[in-house]
């Protein structure tokens, strides 16, 4: 690669590096522990440093890079047991995250019945309401980053969506059958 070339390369790489770490980041840290979540965002922008040239221009950079971090999330996934893979990136969560108005709406007993519901789910229905949820992708960008069909995202979403409604359901008869949670309505 010539001088000029390189330098050019390396100027752009720059440009896509600081407009986008900290969603890339983001994206790695809600998936995995910290340590991990390090490893994954440096792996994924060597890919990009080393494919400059394959990298979109714009905003369609980002989805190409979430594209990049979801396969080497999923290569740190697949090292782990099932078990341990799905508690650990649900409960990733940076805890300085400021709270949306959906958070602080529902209480924290039912936060936690949800990611319990969510730590049942399969990888595939899992990871799109994350895209959908966390990354607040839309069904096409969330079609670009699995690489699918935006119909198949839809289905996707929609199966997700109602495997996370038969845990909560499930989860909510034993919470029920096991008496109140403490801090759950209950009166002393």
């Amino acid at each position: 690669m010539r001088e000029d070339d390189r330098s050019l390369a390396e100027r752009r790489f720059e440009m896509v590096y600081d407009r986008c770490y900290p969603r890339v980041a983001a994206f790695c840290q809600r998936r995995l522990p910290a340590d991990q979540a390090d490893d994954a965002i440096a792996e994924t922008f060597v890919v990009a440093w080393r494919r400059i040239d394959d990298v979109p221009e714009g905003a369609a950079a980002l989805l190409w890079l979430y594209r990049v971090a979801h396969r080497t999330v999923g290569h740190h996934w697949r090292s782990r047991d099932r078990r341990t893979r799905l508690h650990t990136r649900l409960h990733a969560v940076p805890e300085d995250v400021t709270a949306g108005p959906e958070e602080t709406a529902v209480s924290s007993v039912e936060v936690e019945r949800v990611l319990r519901a969510a730590d049942r789910l399969n990888d595939n229905d899992a990871e799109v309401l994350r895209l959908l949820c966390w990354e607040h992708l839309d069904r096409d960008e969330i079609a670009e980053v699995l690489e699918l069909t935006p119909n198949a995202v839809s289905q996707r979403i929609h199966r997700a969506r109602r495997h996370l409604a038969k845990e909560l359901a499930r989860l909510e008869r034993e919470d029920h059958r096991r008496g109140p949670v403490p801090g759950e309505g209950a009166t002393s």
